[in-house]
């Protein structure tokens, strides 16, 4: 005991001689959650050790890094499962812990570790989050992320649900450039006080990646290898850019609907027109049967950022967009073939869920001027607009067909289910009434959704800014 008190101060002599005005810039934040880890990240203003205190009832326990950074990464092993522990972030001396933002009164930040083998797994998700870090898009909608959390937060204690195994983000989780600029403000001071309690798994969304038309740059890309400001701010499994994580009875899938959708087998990227046949021979996608394949688990939830569809309506203009016809043609006769559960998808800024779809083939239709224009060598096409028309017109036609009639409750194997919530963070895509017989439901509300699964059923609720209930369904196990 000595010795530990010793150790202990030695660190906080260490930690006082670094720079004095140090403060915390981002976070902390939890990633990469298990049963006996978890990572906590932060960033600081100066360069600086990197301390955890881990707090267990009267038990202390010092994790450190002392080369000195900005950008903070700390990896807790050997915790027990399913457990309750606080913790603390360091910067200079003992009394002088970095802080939450903006949260001067908070000094010590908890978190639970998740179970080996659940019955039942609890998961939040935030659609397009980020919308407070766009000052000309905040005047328009008032603060709306803000309410959305408000109502999260509300109902999340009404119903003493602080057993989350973690937060997704479905992409957009910073406006309009993804810059860390854009990620301080539109999401790390919105949901400080969650991403210090929960872990959080994200997908990459277009203003995430920032792009630039002035000067044609990113903020973010996924290839050749990922890099820029969001791969840099969040530790994610395997490659980062798609990955998927199991949890007792569900197998969720996290994909790249931004660059690797389009990225062709050898590297090169949609910017430069791609064939039909190297569409199809895509990383992601010989990533994604393959995962598939192995899946041994029950339910199948995929998440990605732009959906496949959206109800037509003279409201809604992105429809045409080309992810549309190429997620139809590549990703969900994939999703159909190994009977994925759930597709929930962003993007779109109001609330849309369709009933269970299946996929018919449509007569190819090729626009032969422009293909002949192409003939020389499609890939020296630099002109951006030109390149995706090219590509439109390879990619095979495929539309949905309503699969299953009922409105709330639903089997397995009842063919895919799409939801479309880009709203926790805005909802401001004017509604129309329901035009399209593929949909239950479409709604101009703020929310948030739980995904509750257990081996029986997977339940999800839209929660609205008023803390209640305003669309939800069941998927059960047909067998009995």
């Amino acid at each position: 005991m000595q010795l530990k008190k010793i150790f202990l101060i030695f660190v906080l002599i260490q930690v006082n001689l670094v720079y004095a005005k140090n403060k915390i810039d981002i976070g902390p934040y939890l990633q990469l959650p298990s049963a006996n880890s978890v990572v906590v990240k932060w960033m600081s203003s100066e360069k600086s050790p990197s301390i955890v205190e881990l707090l267990d009832g009267k038990q202390s326990r010092l994790i450190t890094d002392f080369v000195l950074k900005k950008k903070h990464e700390i990896v807790i092993h050997n915790l027990k499962e399913n457990h309750f522990y606080n913790y603390k972030i360091y910067s200079k001396k003992k009394e002088d812990l970095l802080l939450l933002k903006n949260k001067a009164n908070t000094k010590t930040f908890s978190f639970k570790t998740l179970e080996k083998n659940p019955t039942e797994v609890n998961i939040a998700i935030f659609g397009d989050p980020g919308i407070e870090g766009d000052l000309d898009i905040r005047k328009k909608v008032r603060n709306s992320q803000y309410k959305a959390k408000a109502g999260f937060s509300k109902y999340l204690k009404a119903n003493k649900n602080n057993n989350l195994d973690f937060l997704v983000m479905l992409g957009d989780n910073a406006y309009p450039k993804g810059t860390k600029e854009n990620y301080i403000r539109g999401f790390f001071e919105p949901y400080e006080d969650l991403l210090s309690k929960f872990a959080t798994y994200l997908v990459l969304g277009n203003h995430d990646a920032g792009y630039n038309v002035d000067d044609l740059s990113y903020s973010a890309r996924s290839y050749p290898n990922p890099h820029g400001v969001y791969y840099k701010l969040f530790t994610l499994p395997d490659n980062e850019v798609f990955y998927s994580v199991d949890q007792g009875d569900v197998h969720l899938i996290f994909l790249d609907s931004y660059d690797s959708f389009w990225e062709d087998y050898d590297g090169t990227n949609f910017e430069k027109a791609w064939t039909q046949q190297s569409s199809k021979s895509n990383k992601m996608l010989t990533w994604l049967e393959k995962d598939l394949k192995h899946n041994t688990k029950k339910w199948t939830v995929v998440f990605f950022h732009q959906p496949p569809l959206t109800q037509k309506s003279k409201d809604e203009k992105k429809d045409v967009k080309i992810w549309k016809p190429w997620i139809r043609a590549y990703l969900s006769p994939v999703f159909e073939k190994y009977n994925v559960d759930l597709i929930v998808c962003g993007h779109i800024h109001n609330y849309q869920r369709s009933f269970p779809l299946r996929l018919e083939r449509q007569e190819q239709a090729l626009n032969s001027d422009l293909m002949l224009k192409a003939v020389d060598d499609p890939k020296k096409i630099k002109n951006y607009k030109y390149a995706k028309l090219l590509q439109e017109a390879n990619i095979p036609k495929y539309k949905f067909v309503k699969a299953a009639t009922n409105k709330n409750i639903y089997f397995k194997n009842d063919y895919p289910l799409y939801v479309i919530m880009g709203n926790s963070g805005a909802a401001f895509k004017k509604i129309s009434d329901i035009e399209d017989s593929r949909f239950v439901i479409r709604e101009q509300s703020l929310g948030t959704a739980f995904l509750n699964a257990t081996s029986k059923k997977l339940e999800f609720k839209m929660v609205g800014e008023n803390a209640q209930v305003f669309d939800s369904f069941k998927i059960l196990d047909e067998k009995k």
